[in-house]
C-alpha cells in the first residue's frame, strides 16, 4: 500500500489509511511486531508528515530489534529528509550490512548518494543493484537521473528511453524523465512532446496520480508557476514524494520561488 501511495498508483488517502490500518490490526495481535512498527513509521513520514513521530516509531523497532534492516532504513529516512546524508548513510548501510541483497534497501542507499550529488557513488550502486536483478526497472531509471544531474544528457535519455520500451511494468510512469532530459539539454520542442504524451497518458488513466509528475516536467520547462500550481495539488493529495522537496536535485531550479519555499514550510521541511 505504502509504494502503490507513494508511486502514484494507489490514491494516497486510501494507500496510506489501508497501511496503517493493517499496522495497527497486526500491533493488536502483537504488539512487538517490528515490520507494522516500521509501516506506521513510514506513513507519519509519506502521509502525515509528522517526522518526530516517524523517527520515534523507528526508533521503537529499534528497541526491539536492533537488527532490523526496516529499522535502520526508517531511521535513516528521517536524516535522509532533514538532509543530513552522512547520518542517512551511516543508518543505511548498517542496513544493507544486515540485508545485502535487499534492493529496496540497495535503493536508499544510492539514493541518498544521489541527493548527496555524489553521482558517481550513486551510480556505482545502481549498478550493483542490477547485478542482483538485472530487471529492477527502478534502479535503471534513477542510474538515469544521475547521469542527468552529472550533466551526461545522452546517457540519461538512453537509459530512459530503455525504460519506456520496456515491457514490465514500471513503478514510475513514462514520459517524465524524457521531457525533463531533453528541456535540461536545451532541445524543449522535444521536451514539449514528452509533455503531451504524459497530457495524454493522464487522461487515459483517471484513477492514477499524475499531479507530482507534472510538477516535474514543468520543473525542467522552466515554467514554473505550472510546477508550483501542481505541487500545490499534490501538498491537498499527500503525495509522499513531496518530503524530498528540500533535497532531490530536480527542484534546484525552482529551490528559491517564494511559493516554493512556502510549500516546504507548510510540509515542515524547513
Amino acid at each position: 500500500y505504502s509504494l502503490l501511495s507513494t508511486t502514484g498508483y494507489l490514491n494516497p488517502e486510501t494507500g496510506y489509511q489501508l497501511c496503517e490500518s493493517s499496522a495497527r490490526k497486526a500491533l493488536d495481535i502483537n504488539p512487538t511486531n517490528v515490520s507494522a512498527i516500521v509501516s506506521l513509521s513510514f506513513v507519519q513520514y509519506f502521509y502525515r508528515w509528522d517526522f518526530q513521530q516517524a523517527i520515534n516509531l523507528a526508533k521503537r523497532s529499534l528497541m526491539i530489534n536492533p537488527l532490523s534492516p526496516d529499522g535502520n532504513l526508517a531511521i535513516s529516512l528521517y536524516y535522509m529528509i532533514n538532509n543530513d546524508h552522512p547520518e542517512a548513510i551511516k543508518f543505511m548501510e548498517k542496513a544493507r550490512e544486515i540485508d545485502p541483497l535487499s534492493l529496496l534497501i540497495n535503493r536508499t542507499v544510492a539514493d541518498s548518494y544521489y541527493f548527496k550529488r555524489e553521482y558517481t557513488k550513486a551510480i556505482q550502486v545502481y549498478d550493483q543493484m542490477l547485478e542482483i536483478d538485472p530487471g529492477f526497472l527502478s534502479a535503471v531509471e534513477f542510474k538515469g537521473w544521475a547521469y542527468l544531474m552529472d550533466g551526461d544528457y545522452d546517457q540519461a535519455i538512453n537509459l530512459f528511453e530503455s525504460l519506456n520500451t520496456n515491457q514490465q511494468v514500471h513503478a514510475v510512469k513514462p514520459f517524465v524523465q524524457l521531457g525533463y532530459a531533453y528541456a535540461r539539454k536545451g532541445d524543449f520542442e522535444t521536451a514539449e512532446f514528452y509533455l503531451q504524451q504524459l497530457i495524454n497518458e493522464a487522461e487515459a488513466n483517471p484513477t492514477a496520480t499524475f499531479e507530482f509528475d507534472f510538477a516535474i516536467l514543468y520543473t525542467g520547462l522552466q515554467r514554473f508557476d505550472q510546477a508550483i500550481e501542481y505541487l500545490r495539488k499534490c501538498m491537498n493529495k499527500r503525495i509522499g514524494a513531496m518530503v524530498f522537496l528540500h533535497v532531490s536535485p530536480i527542484w534546484d531550479a525552482i529551490q528559491n520561488h517564494p511559493e516554493f519555499i512556502k510549500i516546504k514550510k507548510e510540509i515542515g521541511l524547513m
